[in-house]
């Protein structure tokens, strides 16, 4: 027997989880670049804080906001797939999409503009913190949901 749909979703996907990710991983952004890792990112960025205000940029904001949303839905969409979503499917899933795309996209791309290593190591480690928040609060929320349906 299939497992029942969460009631957030005729598809299965959680648009509440969604939404609070989305948040989340705007939050993680904050606090891995503005705090934890500000010196060492903007050194490897070569920009200075007031170079990437937000003030200045406001649009350049909106672009991990939307990349936020798209990643948290395929996620999701994974994990409404196959024999139901759980925290274990949800963990295995983010390691697969960032050992399997972000990893080897980030590690081209900072290879070919000649990014210091520190700088992909704040990045895609940011990313992975990021998709296993998403994998945990996916894989637990949509499957309590679904079990209480």
């Amino acid at each position: 027997m299939a497992p029942k749909k969460s009631p957030a979703s005729s598809s299965g996907i959680n648009h509440a989880a969604i939404l609070l990710l989305t948040i989340i991983h705007q939050l993680l952004g904050g606090l891995w670049y503005g705090q934890l890792f500000k010196d060492p990112w903007l050194h490897g960025v070569g920009k200075s804080l007031q170079d990437v205000e937000p003030k200045k940029h406001p649009a350049l904001f909106l672009i991990p906001l939307v990349a936020g949303l798209l990643l948290n839905y395929v996620l999701a969409g994974i994990l409404a797939l196959g024999p139901g979503p759980s925290v274990k499917r949800g963990v295995v899933w983010a390691l697969i999409l960032w050992g399997g795309v972000i990893l080897p996209d980030t590690l081209t791309h900072h290879a070919f503009i000649g990014a210091p290593l520190m700088l992909t190591a704040i990045d895609t480690s940011k990313e992975l913190v990021g998709l296993l928040i998403s994998g945990v609060i996916l894989g637990s929320w949509t499957a309590n949901k679904t079990k209480a349906a």
